[in-house]
């Protein structure tokens, strides 16, 4: 059993990585409950009761809700494409207040200790309107794919 206080988003990893002793990582999202406490995306390799997590990213910027992508080949790592809002015209035209649009795209690691936590694309990098994970694996290479920008939209893959 974990506890997350004011949880509105649950996603399971696909795979349980064997590095983890047949327990599928599991990642939470809180949003912000109150102005000083951030919105935040809890990774939990561990569910005995009193469990810390594995690793926290904290949102600063009014997180409202995000879209979180386990990888499905390896099951540690973790896309989390985050909004702080329903994106506008207003958005995919650069035209808000703090920039071209309210998202920021981060790639999670459960299993890695060094570097757990990559800050991939942010919300002057341009409106990004999915991320994928390409379903082929490599065996030194992952790769994702990324939709951005207004329509016609910019489609990137990356390894």
């Amino acid at each position: 059993r974990i506890q997350a206080d004011g949880l509105s988003q649950l996603a399971i990893s696909p795979v349980s990585p064997p590095s983890m002793d047949a327990i599928a990582p599991l990642a939470a999202f809180c949003p912000a409950g109150a102005s000083s406490v951030p919105a935040m995306v809890r990774v939990f390799t561990d569910y005995s009761k009193g469990a810390k997590p594995a690793l926290t990213k904290s949102f600063f910027s009014d997180a409202l809700w995000v879209t979180m992508r386990w990888d499905p080949c390896t099951g540690t790592d973790l896309l989390v494409l985050v909004h702080s809002s329903e994106i506008t015209e207003a958005d995919m035209e650069g035209r808000t207040l703090h920039g071209q649009g309210g998202n920021g795209l981060y790639l999670l690691r459960a299993d890695e200790a060094s570097e757990p936590i990559a800050s991939l694309f942010g919300s002057q990098d341009g409106v990004i309107l999915d991320v994928q994970w390409c379903p082929a694996d490599r065996t030194d290479t992952r790769s994702l794919v990324v939709l951005q920008g207004p329509q016609p939209a910019l489609v990137s893959v990356f390894s």
